[in-house]
């Protein structure tokens, strides 16, 4: 059975089995006889087919700019403009280039090494094992940082500042509850 036909084979048995019209063992390995007062003898199960590789350097790019841009758009704009005046349309161009190289080479990256690992994997088959666990704990990092930057974004439209670092540890707690 080859990869095209293998989602639709997995239903046509999972419906025979259900219709009752056989079991998810192989048809060369025949049934097992079951007694009274013993555990019944399970065949093999069937794993369900692997999810399919679908996104391609454009899903990468937005997924990587929606990352960027994230919640920083709702706290941004009156720090930006106050320090940037009147280069605040120069300013978010570049942010917008730099935004750009970095999904791109991403997801160069990840069609290089197409493997789970991400950062990790980059950096300790590019720079070797050292440097691998360096970039993987800086991307941890990062998304920690990330979070409570959000977490807080939140928490000052929520409640205002009296209380936002509570409101925010909170948002955080609850959602890493949720995810679990």
């Amino acid at each position: 059975m080859n990869a095209s036909n293998a989602p639709r084979a997995f239903v046509d048995r999972a419906r025979a089995v259900v219709d009752g019209a056989s079991d998810w063992r192989r048809p060369s390995e025949g049934r097992r006889r079951r007694s009274v007062g013993r555990a019944a003898s399970v065949g093999p199960v069937a794993s369900p087919p692997a999810l399919a590789r679908r996104l391609g350097t454009a899903d990468a790019v937005w997924i990587g700019l929606g990352s960027m841009i994230g919640a920083g758009v709702f706290a941004v704009w009156a720090p930006a403009a106050a320090a940037a005046g009147t280069g605040l349309l120069f300013g978010l161009v570049l942010a917008g280039v730099v935004a750009w190289c970095n999904a791109t080479s991403s997801a160069q990256l990840a069609a290089a090494y197409p493997t789970s690992g991400g950062t990790y994997v980059y950096g300790r088959e590019q720079l070797g094992p050292w440097w691998g666990f360096v970039a993987g704990w800086g991307f941890v990092v990062g998304k920690t940082a990330s979070c409570a930057a959000m977490a807080l974004t939140f928490a000052a439209y929520a409640v205002g500042p009296a209380w936002a670092r509570p409101v925010a540890a909170g948002a955080v707690i609850a959602l890493a509850a949720v995810n679990y």
